[in-house]
């Protein structure tokens, strides 16, 4: 991650941000186009996606059904750094995610958001704030910080887990 706000400060940190992403991508129903999680990867690589999941294009496909796929793993992507920072601040360090944060985070949006989508400022904004507040209930919820913390205990101990290891360890948020 690329901001101060965003960055990792321990391997612990990092732990939370791996299931914050995984959390994120499964409560998304995004777990096929998770791979595997590796904390001894960089930062930018802990979480491996299945090639599938990157966008390299069809020139069967029509225009608005490839906007569609983009605007799609866009949104997967939004999901899973807002579930990195709120998994590391509202479960690891029991604290809200604080304006600097928040903002860091929306800024590297909006950003994303232009140059993988053409999306406006406003576009991606809305877009953010509809995610944000899901989210937001989602890792509040006791239950989900519950299986937070286990899945954090199994990867900090393991270091990789497999696509099967994830869901099978986050299955128990279909329950709630």
């Amino acid at each position: 991650m690329q901001s101060s706000h965003l960055s990792y400060i321990s391997d612990t940190d990092r732990c939370y941000g791996a299931t914050g992403m995984s959390i994120a991508l499964v409560v998304f129903d995004g777990e096929e186009k998770l791979a595997s999680v590796d904390l001894d990867r960089e930062p930018q690589d802990i979480l491996q996606l299945t090639e599938e999941s990157f966008f390299s294009g069809n020139p069967s496909m029509s225009a608005k059904h490839a906007w569609h796929q983009i605007l799609s793993n866009f949104n997967l992507q939004m999901a899973m750094m807002m579930g990195n920072v709120m998994c590391r601040r509202l479960v690891m360090q029991h604290v809200d995610v604080d304006p600097d944060t928040r903002s860091a985070l929306l800024s590297l949006l909006i950003s994303e958001g232009s140059d993988t989508c053409s999306l406006d400022d406003d576009e991606t904004t809305r877009l953010f704030n509809k995610n944000y507040s899901y989210l937001l209930r989602v890792f509040s919820h006791y239950g989900v910080q519950a299986i937070a913390r286990d899945f954090a205990a199994e990867l900090s101990q393991r270091r990789r887990m497999t696509q099967g290891d994830i869901i099978e360890k986050l299955q128990p948020l279909s329950h709630l």
